[in-house]
């Protein structure tokens, strides 16, 4: 994110950014937006319980985490008056992050937690992988918001495969789950209405078996990631960046407008 933000000097940042409308704009709505945050959080400390038959581990973490996003929205306001509405958007994903991650660390296979003892280990490597995916997600999205402002930046690889493939993620989600329906079917037909061996027909079911366990899996692990990643749908671009170059040229800004810190 850095290598991003140090291409963008501070004239370029200067013409993307109103100072004075963002100023402004941090002074309405404070109380609002502090009681819209608090039931937020209410809400995703609700939701975070959905895991708690599994691990209160796991619940403990999901609290800390919605707990630092809150009292993270009140040190950045606080600290600098022009920063509320990028304290805002952050903590807001933020939060709603957390809703997708409890709903799918919260499920559970008759009535038992999935993975058994290793259940643990397996949501700490979700969540680290989730963290991954949405930190590479909201970076193209700033990425892009950057370049569709005039601003030559290198894009890297991994990026542009990224920017490319998150959009597609979806539609491929969709036509797996049809696939997967249709072998279901066709090797429930084979299994049902084979005029080979005995012999003949187990072996053509463990082969289909394993394609649809294989096919099944697939599908509910890009499902998954997808609904995982919802939540980036509500990431501001715009906001993030801006906020993330007013901070990195706070001095200049601060010279210039006067504005960047509360009187």
């Amino acid at each position: 994110m850095k290598k991003i933000i140090k291409q963008v000097s501070f004239e370029e940042a200067n013409q993307l950014i109103d100072m004075e409308k963002m100023y402004l704009h941090s002074k309405e709505n404070t109380f609002s937006r502090s009681l819209q945050l608090f039931i937020l959080a209410l809400f995703c400390g609700f939701m975070s319980l959905l895991t708690l038959k599994n691990s209160i581990i796991i619940t403990s973490v999901l609290i800390l985490i919605i707990a630092i996003s809150y009292f993270l929205f009140f040190h950045i306001k606080f600290k600098n008056k022009a920063w509320e509405e990028f304290s805002w958007q952050l903590v807001k994903y933020l939060m709603l992050q957390t809703i997708t991650v409890s709903i799918v660390l919260g499920v559970r296979i008759n009535d038992g937690k999935p993975f058994g003892d290793l259940y643990i280990l397996f949501a700490f490597c979700y969540l680290i992988f989730i963290v991954i995916l949405s930190y590479l997600r909201c970076k193209a999205m700033m990425l892009n918001y950057l370049r569709k402002n005039g601003m030559d930046l290198k894009e890297s690889s991994v990026s542009k495969i990224w920017n490319k493939g998150i959009f597609k993620l979806s539609i491929g989600l969709l036509v797996a789950i049809i696939l997967g329906t249709q072998l279901y079917r066709v090797s429930k037909f084979l299994f049902i209405g084979s005029n080979s061996s005995p012999g003949e027909i187990t072996i053509q079911n463990e082969w289909l078996g394993g394609l649809l366990v294989v096919v099944i899996g697939l599908v509910l692990v890009i499902f998954f990631i997808v609904f995982s990643l919802l939540p980036t749908l509500f990431f501001n671009a715009k906001v993030i960046t801006e906020g993330i170059l007013l901070k990195e040229y706070e001095d200049e800004f601060r010279k210039e407008f006067d504005l960047v810190k509360d009187k």
